[in-house]
């Protein structure tokens, strides 16, 4: 077992879970608190330092935030074909090609938008954006399958005045990379204690484990090409392992939530999620001591919770 993994994952857990306190702390703009609580726990042990703090933390791997980009074949080889795919996705973009969708993490801040395009996750091809970006694809389906299967291959859209919050990516296993699409000069990129700003095909490789976020003060979107990969000092087992592919991250994020299924409805297609017995227990629970027969979150938050059959709602915190 590499050192610094754990078996019940434990300690993973409570890494996540101190990272999302931080967050939390660092929205009510309590950056003291955010900074105090990432300090302890760099100081027990269980993040390399307050500024970088994977979940999943391989202790023996050592490293910088930033990397030279010319160190690694993949920068090399995309800064070969960085015009063709340069001009591919700016020509797409200027005729309104619409199948960006919003990014899923809770990163930005009011007022911004943050979208992606995948070309690869978990190893798993997007056939619409090989077929709208073929020139673009066909550079990237050549990279090595171990590149395509470590994480996501995508191009990534902030529209002008987002700020892409500080955040943490979720390994030290992996390094990411940025290729220049769209850059313009008033958008930065924070990662640890250092700013870059992106060229137009050029790359910037760094670990996104180090906290980083991201400005757009422009007037103009930034895009960047994205593509995760195996560090270097990294087994592939670390990374690849039970959590490869898209089935093993479902079946991790099930895990992770308490859940032991989830249904699409026939009609709408939405989730239904289903608790797993520790989950239900305690829901069953909670609805019991309040008297409820369901309980939701409204737009602000609020709990609304309905108290017999003819929907009689009270609010609660």
């Amino acid at each position: 077992m590499e050192q610094g993994m754990n078996i019940d994952g434990t300690q993973e857990r409570l890494r996540a879970r101190a990272n999302e306190l931080i967050g939390q702390m660092a929205a009510c703009a309590d950056w003291t608190a955010a900074r105090r609580l990432a300090q302890v726990m760099a100081e027990l042990g269980y993040f390399p330092s307050a500024l970088q703090r994977p979940n999943r933390y391989i202790k023996s791997i050592a490293g910088p935030a930033l990397y030279r980009a010319e160190d690694f074949e993949l920068a090399r080889h995309l800064e070969t074909h960085g015009q063709v795919i340069v001009d591919e996705v700016l020509a797409a973009v200027k005729i309104g090609y619409q199948d960006f969708s919003d990014v899923e993490e809770p990163l930005v801040e009011t007022g911004g938008q943050w979208q992606e395009l995948v070309f690869f996750e978990a190893g798993v091809r997007s056939e619409r954006a090989a077929r709208h970006l073929p020139a673009t694809f066909a550079v990237l389906n050549a990279l090595a399958p171990e590149i395509l299967g470590a994480g996501v291959v995508m191009l990534s859209r902030i529209v002008p005045g987002t700020h892409i919050v500080a955040h943490c990516g979720e390994t030290n296993g992996r390094l990411r990379l940025h290729m220049g699409i769209k850059t313009p000069s008033d958008a930065v990129m924070r990662v640890g204690s250092e700013s870059v700003r992106w060229q137009a095909g050029k790359c910037i490789v760094f670990d996104d484990s180090f906290e980083h976020e991201v400005w757009n003060l422009s007037d103009e979107d930034r895009i960047v090409l994205i593509v995760d990969f195996l560090h270097p000092q990294a087994p592939p087992s670390s990374v690849t392992g039970a959590g490869a592919g898209i089935q093993g991250r479902v079946a991790e994020l099930l895990r992770e939530a308490h859940l032991s299924g989830i249904h699409l409805e026939e009609q709408s297609g939405e989730p239904r999620l289903l608790p797993d017995a520790f989950l239900g227990a305690k829901l069953r629970r909670y609805m019991n001591e309040l008297g409820a027969q369901k309980v939701e979150l409204d737009a602000s938050e609020r709990l609304l919770i309905t108290k017999d059959a003819r929907g009689r709602q009270d609010v609660g915190c």
